[in-house]
């Protein structure tokens, strides 16, 4: 504490840019604080550092992020640069704190970077739409579930079971059949979190994926239709 504290009377004492500089050098919960007592100057001076590329990576991630947190909604614009920046950690970290904004241009721009190019850019959105509970986004996260760009080499990536995930979290009336089709994925990782999506859903309680496939087609033949005797 004794250190924190002579670090905050060292900040007060020199201008703006280095204040922003050395609270960025913090930890979170130490950090926001001061940055929040720079007011305009300080807002600025981090918006310029999180854009100067001569700074050091970790500099930028952390200007955006703490404006992110600390302006939340009142100044969007500077969280769209960053998230139309061509530099892949920059999106991130904008994503990343977009849930602090206004929740439906957060879901906006986390639908939108589901199609970003970058893998840990398109997992941040995923996440991003779970922090905001986004459930109206089950169509699309269905869609990017097996989109070609979430597999390599035929292989299931990782962003697959943030997916997965998500959908659980969403869960509702009229999905058992997308959950009985991603038990017979070959990325049998993902079968636990099918079968919760499942229990969610109907409330029924199965151990194996087998036994939650007998189920449903049991339920489809008693669905369907019986044939008129011609």
């Amino acid at each position: 504490m004794l250190a924190i504290f002579a670090a905050e009377l060292g900040l007060a004492a020199v201008p703006s840019n280095s204040r922003v500089e050395g609270a960025l050098r913090l930890p979170l919960t130490n950090r926001l604080p001061i940055l929040e007592k720079q007011g305009p100057q300080g807002r600025e001076a981090l918006r310029k550092m999180a854009f100067d590329k001569k700074e050091t990576l970790e500099n930028r991630w952390r200007a955006i992020t703490a404006y992110g947190r600390i302006y939340k909604g009142d100044y969007q614009d500077v969280l769209e640069k960053a998230l139309n920046s061509s530099e892949w950690f920059m999106r991130n970290a904008a994503l990343i704190v977009a849930p602090y904004a206004h929740r439906e241009w957060a879901v906006k721009w986390a639908r939108l970077m589901m199609h970003d190019p970058a893998l840990v850019v398109r997992t941040a959105a995923v996440q991003t739409l779970r922090q905001l509970n986004a459930s109206e986004s089950r169509d699309l996260l269905w869609e990017k579930f097996y989109s070609s760009e979430n597999y390599r080499s035929g292989e299931s990536l990782w962003i697959r079971r943030h997916i997965l995930e998500a959908l659980v979290q969403f869960a509702g009336p009229g999905q058992e059949g997308k959950f009985v089709a991603v038990l017979n994925d070959r990325d049998a990782s993902l079968h636990p979190f099918a079968i919760q999506g499942l229990e969610k859903v109907t409330h029924e309680k199965f151990t194996t994926a087998e036994q939650w496939s007998s189920w449903w087609q049991v339920r489809q033949q008693a669905q369907a239709p019986s044939r008129k005797k011609i």
